[in-house]
């Protein structure tokens, strides 16, 4: 069963993720630190890109086998 959308099976004891609509799949990344440069990246990515991305940043090599890639 799918619910209606902005409706949940967990009521009144929260909410979970997974549901097939943007407003439960679409999650905004923040990523601040000291001497970070102010970046906007408008586009898709998956949970796999962060940990490559968070390599990047501190200039880790990234395996060949790791799914995801690094946002910038």
């Amino acid at each position: 069963m799918v619910p209606k959308k902005y409706w949940t099976f967990r009521f009144p004891l929260g909410t979970t993720h997974g549901a097939p609509y943007d407003y439960d799949s679409n999650i905004p990344l923040i990523i601040a630190s000291k001497g970070l440069k102010k970046n906007l990246i408008d586009q898709n990515c998956e949970a796999v890109d962060i940990a490559p991305t968070i390599a990047k940043m501190l200039d880790i090599e990234i395996p060949e086998f790791v799914d995801g890639k690094p946002l910038f």
